[in-house]
């Protein structure tokens, strides 16, 4: 057999080598990664077999496979279509907030800050949702593989491509639908923004916290050694060993949970801010926070909840907490009950009445809900007359550019201050474009 010399990589991945014996310069390349059909087996990779002939420079030119087939993933598309979603409904609801920003400004020369829209919420649960059905029905084995990657790379073990990108993306839906459960569980309304710096710090930092902490480090790091030893075919010549790591058929518990204590470790740490945040946010703020253990007793009020006193009468450190606004008998929906505490927002404003303190140990006052608790409710002011859902003026949107009313939307009028609690559909020739975008947010009694 004559020996050949591998001297160098092209960039497409072949290799540029040469015959020791002859001095013939060969550029030497072959394929892999084609997916097994079988679902049961954790690496869905079929091996290659070089059909050699009793030339040896045969296989250089020609590179036969056994058993070549194919698999499609139509989980994907789902994942998809819930990622389009979740990012059409951002998008949309920035730019509604950016005009409504602006239209704030020019009247009070104040700007608001918005938070997300609260639909957003579900579709990132769903898509987590969605992220561990695929890996289930996979049998875990894209999750494995990166796992078994990560692990090899920072042992300075045999690794080889694996779409990391995919796996980051996954990641970040499982972490971002698991800090909105967290954030339910506290009754807080956190920013996107906020675990979304959370993830991609922990992310930057994974090697050094599993190699310094991770949960199984010992035996993760005793299972990837002895990984390698079974599955690496040794070869005659340097650079041609056959690294066959993908082939582990069981799936390995410790070895994904060790890699993966960086985004346990990440949920950790924001349920610690989200507990902080939750205690920060019901004690030192000025507007009506809600007690956990009042949820029940003041859902027949509306109210938002405040502090107990001795003769168990519930007040809040803005005004009265026992009178819905006209909004909220209006659209139905409670901020408190709905969506709880709001992070650092003004979910009310007194400004009219004296608030003065008697014996009842409640305030005298007109309350009104802000432009905050309109918006994170899921409201917005159409035209300084109506009261739109966030998501029925895209459906009227679409209503008019497809000239037809397809999508059935409905809104309030508000007469000053106050809404109609009258529920009106709205058909494409009642409002323009111009009007359907002419936002806005104010105090609603």
């Amino acid at each position: 057999f004559d020996e050949v010399y591998i001297n160098s990589t092209t960039e497409t991945g072949a290799w540029n080598t040469f015959v020791i014996s002859t001095q013939l310069e060969m550029i030497l390349q072959g394929f892999g990664g084609i997916y097994r059909g079988s679902q049961n087996e954790q690496a869905n990779y079929n091996t290659f077999v070089w059909d050699l002939s009793t030339n040896h420079l045969d296989p250089i030119h020609w590179f036969n496979y056994n058993g070549v087939g194919r698999i499609k993933n139509s989980w994907a598309w789902g994942q998809a279509l819930v990622s389009g979603f979740l990012s059409f409904t951002i998008i949309t609801s920035t730019v509604m907030a950016c005009i409504i920003s602006r239209n704030i400004h020019l009247a009070t020369k104040v700007w608001w800050v918005p938070d997300i829209s609260p639909s957003v919420g579900s579709g990132i649960v769903f898509r987590g949702f969605l992220t561990i059905l695929a890996w289930w029905i996979d049998g875990w084995w894209a999750l494995q593989e990166w796992t078994y990657n990560q692990g090899n790379e920072r042992q300075d073990l045999l690794d080889m491509y694996v779409l990391t990108d995919s796996i980051k993306s996954d990641c970040l839906s499982l972490f971002l639908a698991g800090a909105s459960i967290i954030a339910s569980f506290f009754s807080l309304r956190i920013n996107p923004a906020i675990p979304v710096i959370f993830f991609f710090i922990m992310h930057g930092q994974r090697e050094l916290i599993v190699g310094g902490m991770g949960f199984l480090l010992q035996r993760a790091n005793t299972e990837l050694e002895s990984n390698q030893m079974l599955n690496v075919v040794l070869s005659d010549s340097t650079g041609l060993d056959m690294w066959m790591w993908h082939e582990k058929l069981d799936f390995n518990g410790i070895v994904v949970l060790n890699e993966m204590t960086w985004l346990i470790l990440a949920l950790i740490i924001f349920g610690i801010y989200c507990g902080v945040n939750r205690v920060y946010t019901s004690r030192y703020t000025h507007h009506l926070v809600e007690d956990r253990n009042q949820r029940g007793t003041l859902s027949d009020t509306g109210g938002t909840g405040g502090s107990h006193n001795t003769n168990g009468t519930t007040t809040g450190k803005s005004g009265s907490s026992d009178v819905a606004t006209c909004f909220e008998s209006s659209t139905g929906e409670f901020l408190r009950h709905k969506f709880g505490l709001m992070s650092y927002h003004e979910n009310y404003l007194f400004i009219k009445g004296t608030f003065q303190l008697i014996l009842s140990q409640k305030y005298i006052g007109m309350k009104y809900a802000s432009p905050s608790g309109i918006w994170t409710s899921g409201w917005v002011v159409v035209d300084n007359r109506f009261l739109f859902r966030t998501d029925d003026i895209m459906k009227v949107f679409f209503n008019i550019i497809l000239c037809h009313d397809i999508f059935r939307a409905h809104c309030h009028i508000i007469t000053e201050s106050k809404v109609d609690k009258t529920v009106i559909r709205v058909f494409r020739k009642d409002i323009t474009v111009k009007q359907l975008f002419t936002l806005s947010l104010r105090p609603l009694s």
